[in-house]
């Protein structure tokens, strides 16, 4: 196999050992030829894997081997901060497996913490854009309006899958069961369980005005903002992510302390509530609103 980056390359892995991303097969064959081409001194998988061919690959399911090989190279590389087990478009794990292999095309890795051109990030909520206040109300008027944490009926649960477009939403049934059974997380199509915390942000996010963003149950993340990795100039407004279970949650202030203020939906007891968390734990967030 030719080690070009394939058209539209797409994440391939299993976040944090819980979560299948998009996984095409063209995507996970060009990774797996990847970690063949580089030496285990290097975090790769040359020895390990010399005389194999690279695989036939079906979509959508990364096996838990490559998923392995993938943790091993993010593991004993010290210059990457993230060790989620899945390498990204425009990521930094996939710019540095290409160049480790000598593959070829361009990675679209993006430095997280580069200021847009002629942009400036606002310091204070007041020089927060307009249509960033738009949406933390959005978010802040579940809660706020409620007096305190929020448990959703059933046809709001439904309704938030509905409203950020997944390809299946919960019957009326599913998010009773679910409200009445689960201490966090949606049926859906049956016994799948589906945990909504990203699923509410986005639905926030498009109740803002933000049409053009979606939830995809394929790897459970939202299309259409820009993924940024680390939490360098993270915004009230943006959707931030931590590393245990992949939870998403809106960021509704700036740091203070070294904490961010957020709401968070799915949080234990099937509630919408205000929460706050350390600012070094986020490791990756959406940035709903350009600068």
């Amino acid at each position: 196999m030719s080690l070009t980056l394939p058209s539209g390359f797409q994440a391939v892995g299993i976040r944090y050992g819980k979560q299948q991303v998009t996984n095409r097969g063209q995507d996970q064959a060009f990774v797996f030829a990847m970690l063949k081409a580089i030496p285990e001194s290097q975090g790769g998988a040359q020895q390990q894997l010399a005389g194999e061919s690279v695989p036939m690959l079906g979509d959508h399911n990364c096996s838990s081997f490559l998923g392995d090989l993938i943790l091993q190279f993010q593991r004993r590389s010290a210059s990457l901060s993230s060790k989620d087990g899945v390498v990204d478009a425009g990521g930094a794990t996939l710019a540095l497996m290409m160049k480790l292999s000598g593959a070829s095309g361009a990675s679209g890795a993006k430095p997280a913490a580069a200021k847009p051109a002629g942009g400036a990030v606002p310091n204070s909520e007041s020089a927060l854009p307009a249509q960033r206040h738009k949406l933390l109300q959005a978010g802040l008027n579940w809660t706020r309006s409620h007096g305190g944490p929020y448990k959703p009926t059933a046809t709001e649960l439904a309704g938030f899958f509905a409203k950020s477009r997944t390809e299946a939403v919960p019957t009326m049934a599913e998010a009773e069961k679910s409200l009445r059974t689960l201490s966090s997380g949606c049926y859906i199509q049956g016994t799948s369980v589906r945990h909504w915390c990203g699923i509410f942000a986005c639905a926030v996010a498009v109740s803002a005005g933000l049409g053009a963003f979606r939830w995809t149950l394929h790897g459970g993340r939202i299309i259409g903002p820009e993924l940024i990795m680390g939490h360098q100039n993270l915004l009230p407004g943006d959707i931030g992510i931590i590393k245990e279970y992949s939870h998403h949650f809106l960021i509704t202030g700036f740091p203070n302390g070294g904490m961010v203020k957020t709401l968070e939906g799915n949080t234990a007891g099937q509630l919408i509530r205000e929460s706050s968390r350390q600012l070094g734990s986020i490791v990756g967030f959406y940035r709903t609103v350009p600068l």
